[in-house]
């Protein structure tokens, strides 16, 4: 489904958030406010790195291709609101 990007997701996988990789990020981005809540008790030194979307996005874990395929338009969407208000700001 992430060919339409230009996407090769084979080898990822979901991992949790390090101190490693909060260190070496400049910006790291939440997909709900919940999940910021969290990494921002978790690593409270670093919540200048941390962004949340203006709309939380649902994981859409064995979900029809359907739910994937809007979640990765959303994500899309998102992702370039994002980082087009981090470059104007």
């Amino acid at each position: 489904m992430l060919s339409k990007y230009n996407k090769d997701m084979s080898s990822h996988r979901s991992q949790l958030l390090s101190s490693n990789d909060v260190n070496d990020a400049w910006i790291i981005v939440a997909v709900s406010r919940s999940h910021l809540k969290s990494i921002s008790r978790s690593f409270p030194d670093h919540i200048t790195k941390f962004r949340v979307f203006d709309e939380d996005v649902s994981d859409p874990s064995c979900a029809p291709i359907e739910v994937y395929e809007q979640c990765a338009m959303q994500l899309d969407r998102l992702i370039d609101a994002l980082f087009r208000a981090e470059i104007l700001s």
